[in-house]
Formats: structure tokens, sequence, C-alpha cells
């Protein structure tokens, strides 16, 4: 009778409890070998969860993570990578089967309207020089929030940084990795989340990072928003790209497509920090023959029309450009890859219909993850893995009234941490993130001469997701174990 009432009360807790237990309790463990050109790799995969804890010590969120430990040998000095990307309210997936984990989700050619692919063996993972921990914050993955906890409060800045460094904390204490290097790889908002951390788990738990790899970053949002509110900053920034992307889809005058993209790009750059900087600077104090110029200039560069961009008072913004490109085709270009043409069924609409990179790779990573959490890792679970969370609207905490900049933060963290290691990169198809944003910033830092070297900015000929092509995936993986190799 005893043994009835008790499993009868562990079935009413269970159904009250359920989503909580099942997102404490998730956890998966299994062995597999990596195959290199020259070498084998055995390793494990490890799924699950670990509480985050507040000042209560009760369980405010749980966040899941997919782990990645190379098992020959006992070596404390190999490095550690915690990946994770953007969004705000992406899972890790992106880097964990685009870029950087054992498996990769390939694309025989991202171009053509119906792309093959297939998930295979990453031969330039970077397992062989650094254990992997890819993390998905709240709301995202398998990560919930515990019972009684509002997930909003964990969708801000401050308090997403808070628990995402908390994680970290406790991974290293119960996975025995105090004495490890340790390096954060951050994508998109990633970035930003990445450089907050480093402050954070410093100031907090004294966690010194040996590395930072910043992946399409967001730094400062002055950057990339605020088109018609009086912030110039990135109508010059976004120029260069809008030449990249027109010159690829020849939209340009033929003395411009004879030339090599770089050579058009420094060009492009120059004209930016000189004649079209100058000409923005003075605002309604530019007469009528300097805006046509000006006028004139832009059009050459980007292929727009020429009055369309005195309409639009010489400030183009990256939703204009990608509808108005192709307006006359019905087309329009990609936000995430400019290189992607989508079909425009109201081409007269200001705003694009959609994103045709997003809607071609969301569902086919989506299946993929799945069907290699159930085929390779073992996983016997009906939970919903999250792959882009409801966290908007977001907090942006410490940024009311103005945008959030980590341009200080990463001034400081690298002037306080000298040992610190940065490598950024940025692709010139990126019309989320524009790649001569990536310029501005570092070169706003304000660092002394004796740390400059110790921040390595790398331009691809690729998109916002730099990994979803395979020879940039090489460059960016072997660029990334380069700067932080080690002896394993």
């Amino acid at each position: 009778m005893t043994h009835l009432i008790f499993m009868g009360l562990f079935c009413l807790l269970s159904a009250v409890y359920g989503i909580e237990s099942e997102a404490k309790n998730l956890t998966t463990e299994t062995k597999h070998t990596l195959l290199l050109a020259d070498k084998s790799i055995p390793y494990t995969a490890q799924l699950g969860t670990l509480a985050v804890e507040g000042e209560n010590k009760k369980p405010k969120a749980f966040l899941s993570y997919i782990a990645y430990t190379r098992t020959d040998g006992n070596n404390p000095a190999r490095p550690i990578a915690f990946c994770f990307n953007g969004g705000p309210g992406s899972s890790s997936v992106w880097l964990h089967l685009g870029a950087f984990g054992p498996k990769r989700l390939v694309f025989d050619d991202l171009f053509s309207n119906l792309p093959k692919h297939s998930l295979e063996q990453n031969p330039h993972s970077l397992l062989d020089q650094m254990d992997l921990v890819f993390i998905d914050p709240v709301s995202s993955g398998f990560s919930t929030c515990a019972e009684g906890e509002d997930p909003k409060s964990f969708h801000a800045y401050e308090a997403d940084i808070k628990a995402m460094s908390e994680f970290i904390r406790l991974y290293v204490t119960r996975f025995n990795r105090w004495g490890s290097p340790k390096i954060l790889i951050g994508e998109s908002y990633g970035a930003a989340r990445a450089i907050g951390m480093v402050e954070e788990l410093a100031n907090q738990h004294r966690i010194e990072l040996e590395g930072l790899v910043l992946i399409s970053p967001v730094i400062d949002y002055q950057t990339i928003y605020g088109f018609g509110d009086g912030n110039d900053l990135p109508s010059l920034l976004y120029l260069p790209s809008y030449t990249a992307a027109a010159w690829y889809h020849q939209k340009l005058p033929r003395q411009l497509l004879n030339r090599p993209l770089q050579k058009v790009l420094e060009e492009v750059e120059a004209f930016v920090l000189n004649d079209y900087g100058h000409a923005l600077l003075q605002g309604d104090y530019l007469d009528e023959k300097g805006k046509q110029q000006i006028a004139d200039k832009i059009a050459y560069y980007t292929g727009l029309n020429r009055d369309y961009i005195l309409l639009n008072r010489l400030r183009i913004a990256p939703h204009q450009f990608r509808k108005e490109l192709f307006r006359k085709e019905h087309r329009s270009i990609g936000r995430f890859d400019c290189r992607l043409m989508g079909i425009e069924r109201e081409p007269y609409y200001t705003n694009c219909e959609a994103d045709p990179g997003e809607k071609m790779i969301g569902g086919k990573f989506a299946a993929a993850l799945n069907q290699y959490f159930f085929q390779d890792l073992n996983w016997k679970n009906d939970l919903k893995y999250e792959i882009l969370g409801k966290v908007h609207p977001w907090e942006y905490s410490g940024a009311s009234n103005r945008y959030l900049n980590l341009s200080s933060t990463l001034a400081r963290i690298l002037s306080q941490n000298r040992g610190l290691q940065v490598l950024i990169a940025a692709g010139c198809y990126d019309l989320a993130i524009p790649y001569f944003s990536v310029h501005y910033v570092v070169n706003h830092l304000g660092l002394e001469q004796t740390l400059k070297d110790n921040i390595q900015t790398h331009f691809y000929d690729s998109g916002h997701m730099i990994y979803l092509e395979t020879p940039a995936q090489i460059k960016l993986s072997e660029q990334i174990k380069k700067r932080f190799a080690r002896k394993n």
C-alpha cells in the first residue's frame, strides 16, 4: 500500500514538474572517433545540462550543452573552447554543426536553388587542438528556466552574461578544467556576449581567459543601427559591403568589374573615409553641387539609381539596398549573404519579404541536428530543441537611450589581461554586420602600441556565416588553431 502511495505521489510530482525534471536530468554520453587525414582522435560526446543557481542557492535555469572531450591522454595544458551563437535567442547549432564540431553539415553548392547537403565527419574540426563545449542560452536548445522563474528575466544583456559565465564556472569546476587554457568563441550577438563574459568571468569568478574569437561580430551597435536618426556611421560603414554585393551580381560599371574585388573595396573604403564621410558630416550645409557629386559616386559604387540616392539624402539602409538592386526583376538579395537571391512577390514594398539565406538553411540544420542526436548521441527524449528561441523584446541592459557599445569593454579587458589573444573574422558579403564596421571598431579602441598585436582581424569572401562554404570554414579553423596552437 505504501509502495502504491509513493508511486502515486511520484507520478503527480512528475506531471507537475515534468518539464523542469526532464531538463534537469538531461544527459547522455557516447564514445566516438574523429578520422583525420593523418590520424584518428578518440573522443567523448556529452549532451547534458547544468543548473545555474540564484542567490538562494536554488536553481534558476538549466543550460544545455554539447561537449566534446578528447580521450587519448590526459594533458592538463589542453585548451577548452566554449562556443555560442547570437541572435539573441539562437542556439549553438550553427557553430556546432556548421563550423567546429566533429560532424559538419556540408553543402555541395550553397548558391543553387536546392543545394544538396549531408552531415559528414569534419576533418577541420577544432577538436584535434582543443576540447569543445557548445552552450545554449536560456530559451534556446534544451535550456529552460527553473519552475517559478520568469524566462524574460534571462532575456537581457547583463542577465544573459551572468548566467552564461556561471555555466562556465560550474563546468570547469565539475569537470576539473580550471587548469586548462580557456577560449570563448562567439558569433554575431554572441561576440557582444563573449566580450562581456570575459570581464564577468575575471571579476566575479577569477577565471582568466587566454583567447577570444569573434565571428561576424557586433561590437558597437552604433555602427549598424540608426539610419535616419542622426547617426551617419552605418551609412558610411555599409557602403563597401554594398559594393561587394553589386560587384558579385555584375551591377557595377565595367571598369570596376574588370578589377579584383579587393582592389575595388580599397578604393571604396578611401572614398568613405574621405569624400563621403566629409559630405555627411556637413549635413544640410552640403550644397547641391556637392550632393550631386556624392550621389554620382555612390551610384558608381553600388549600381543604384542616382535619383534614388538623392531621394534618400545620400543615405541607404541595408533593407533598401537589398530591395532596390533587383527591384525591376522582382528579386532581393540576402541579409546574411548578399550573394543569395530571393523572389519578391510585392516588389514595390519597402522591406524585403524574407531573407533567402535564413530560409534556405534553417530547416536543414534542424533536421540534421535532431537526426544526429538520435542516431549518433543515443538521445532518447522527445523534448524540442529550440533552434531560435522567442526572446524578444531583448533588454539591452546598461544601454538605455543609447547604443550598446562593447568597444571600451574590449579595450579594457585587453589592457587588463595582456595575455588575452583576440581573433576577429568578418565576411565582405555580410549585410547584417558590415565588415568595415570591424575596421572602424578596431581602429578606435585606443590601445597602446604594445597591445595592438594581440588582435588579429581576418576578412573572407563570405557572408555572415563564414563557415557555410568549405574553403572559408577550413581557413577559419586553421587560423584559430594557429592562433591558439598547443601541443596535445
